[in-house]
């Protein structure tokens, strides 16, 4: 009878330690989602260490836990900032590793540095003083890796003894990448940030150089209006360059490039826009750009814009289809004098007509209310480079 109850007390003993083990890894990776939605929410590398070590440091009832890069030879760790728990001391700042002696071997090499006990651990024991003036009684340091060197390190401390089992481990390695990668993304976006303020520079430069040669050029022309409408087109084309540079080139949201183009001619109080968000290539931004300054243009010189109660309305919606969407765009012009169709087709009006990136469809029609124009295309061609 002794012996059922000691066994049945030994298996309940178990499945409190297995039921046990099972909430602190879900505990773990909840943690681990937590981190993954901050370094996305971040804007800067500070702030994304600091955040990632204070949930590293709530997950593991650390006393500190922080981010530091190290130099290339691995001497020295600068900690910007770390999180601490209420009583433990910052140890933000610089530090020679190489003043750790055998600490730092681990981490030149890549391997985890895991200490339970730095009273009974060799490794420690020379640095035994400094360690107890931080309150450093076990730590982890996880190497983060680059082209097979060491460029970081998480550190994880306790003021007390403790073990470090494997999935804390497993953890810690976890938490670091993560960090890691959201502090290369952000710190390539900076350098992005920077490639595109000097590409932006030297095409305002072009278009000003360009729009310079074409003045005296056609300084001798006597149709100026000719002369101001390619003028004018030019800054379209700087205001679609300008939205495809927020995106690195790769895209341009069409309403931004709408907004960027109506704002330089100065009509965008007297513009509705609305529709989804539709992401246009570096081909339909420039197109849709002058599409909508002809239009716009349009409206000033003849349609709406050209009576103070007049007004454009343009929106856009995708429609979805088997093979591919369509985008639908529709300008409405209502307010301003009766509509007469043109006697003849300008520039601005075959530009129209050819439609967004010369596919689709375009349909103009000079109704007595207003003009209206409804250009469509297919979504795989509008995002194409």
């Amino acid at each position: 009878m002794l012996q059922a109850l000691a066994r049945l007390a030994s298996e309940n003993l178990e499945l409190r330690r297995i039921a046990t083990a099972s909430e602190r890894l879900t505990a773990l990776q909840t943690a681990l989602v937590e981190i993954g939605e901050t370094i996305r929410s971040s804007h800067d590398t500070a702030g994304m260490a600091s955040a990632t070590a204070a949930i590293v440091g709530r997950a593991l009832s650390a006393d500190r836990a922080g981010f530091g890069s190290v130099n290339e030879d691995v001497d020295t760790i600068d900690v910007e900032t770390d999180w601490t728990a209420p009583g433990a001391v910052s140890i933000a700042g610089r530090h020679r590793l190489d003043e750790y002696g055998s600490l730092r071997e681990p981490l030149v090499v890549g391997d985890p540095l895991v200490v339970w006990d730095a009273l009974t651990d060799d490794r420690t024991l020379h640095n035994l003083e400094s360690a107890m003036r931080v309150g450093v009684r076990s730590l982890v340091d996880m190497p983060v890796r680059d082209r097979g060197k060491t460029i970081a390190v998480f550190f994880v401390h306790s003021a007390h003894p403790r073990p470090w089992p494997a999935e804390e481990i497993s953890f810690l390695r976890s938490a670091a990448d993560r960090l890691e990668a959201g502090v290369a993304r952000h710190r390539t976006e900076q350098q992005q940030l920077i490639v595109n303020g000097e590409i932006a520079h030297r095409l305002k430069n072009m278009l000003t150089m360009v729009q310079a040669i074409a003045s005296q050029t056609l300084r001798s022309v006597t149709d100026r209006e000719a002369v101001y409408a390619f003028e004018r087109r030019l800054m379209a084309l700087s205001a679609a360059h300008d939205a495809l540079l927020q995106k690195s080139w790769t895209q341009a949201d069409l309403q931004a490039v709408a907004a960027t183009v109506i704002d330089a001619i100065g009509f965008s109080d007297r513009v509705d826009m609305s529709g989804p968000a539709v992401a246009l290539g570096p081909r339909a931004a420039l197109s849709f750009s002058l599409i909508v300054h002809e239009l716009l243009t349009n409206a000033c010189k003849y349609g709406a814009l050209t009576s103070d109660d007049g007004h454009v309305s343009l929106s856009w919606e995708v429609e979805v289809g088997l093979d591919d969407d369509l985008l639908r765009v529709k300008w409405r012009e209502r307010g301003g004098p009766p509509v007469v169709p043109p006697t003849r087709r300008g520039f601005g009006s075959k530009l129209i007509n050819i439609g967004l990136v010369g596919t689709g469809g375009v349909d103009v029609r000079y109704e007595p209310a207003g003009l209206t124009a409804d250009l469509h295309a297919s979504m795989r061609h509008l995002v194409q480079g």
